[in-house]
């Protein structure tokens, strides 16, 4: 992976001309491909990457389409679609490292999951991995955010899923009332009292439900 890098080696007047071609793409923007003809170019019209730089000499975007490919284009043939990536990350959302890090310390820990601490400078932030802290490139981190939640919950879950985890809930509920009967009759034999608020026991236990039935699946 290249680094993140801000603009270089762009004097102003091509770096207007260039913004004004290209819905004003900043860096972190994320920018849509289209209009190349070329038969390789054609495989790439419709794709969305993240533009990294803006190379001045060239009059060209670096746009990363993935952790493994990175691609350079005229403003022409891109159009802003999105913000910074980085733009909705707040601290304590999770990370994943991903790729090779520029800081050598943090080149092991590709895979790892982490939590964001602070924004940092030249497209990086701090994150605590294994209780030490990193400055990591946002290239280098998946973040999951809180907008990112399926607002569907259970609903998103394949069919088998929900139907599973129904049965759990139910085999579960079905255990806690027997558990509660059983109590019972064993209260009444010895002490020849009967509970006052019978299936107590049952609403008291039936939150523990979800949590058990999860732990089942």
């Amino acid at each position: 992976l290249k680094d993140a890098s801000p603009l270089l080696g762009v004097c102003s007047a091509s770096v207007d001309s260039a913004m004004a071609g290209s819905d004003g793409l900043q860096v972190g923007d994320i920018a849509k491909i289209t209009g190349l003809s070329s038969l390789s170019g054609q495989e790439l019209n419709g794709q969305e990457g993240t533009v990294t730089r803006f190379v001045g000499l060239k009059s060209r975007f670096e746009i990363m389409l993935s952790s493994t490919r990175l691609v350079s284009l005229k403003p022409e043939n891109l159009w802003r679609v999105g913000g910074a990536v980085d733009g909705r990350w707040s601290r304590g959302d999770l990370a994943r490292v991903v790729g090779v890090p520029t800081q050598q310390e943090a080149q092991a820990l590709s895979g790892s999951l982490g939590e964001l601490v602070s924004r940092g400078s030249n497209h990086e932030w701090v994150v605590r991995v294994q209780g030490k802290t990193f400055n990591v490139s946002m290239w280098n981190l998946r973040v999951c955010t809180r907008e990112d939640d399926d607002p569907r919950g259970l609903l998103a879950l394949r069919p088998r899923s929900q139907l599973l985890l129904g049965f759990a809930l139910l085999g579960t509920l079905l255990t806690l009332l027997g558990a509660e009967l059983a109590l019972r009759r064993l209260v009444i034999i010895r002490l020849g009292v009967v509970a006052v608020v019978p299936g107590l026991g049952v609403l008291l236990l039936a939150g523990l439900a979800p949590a058990c039935s999860l732990a089942w699946i």
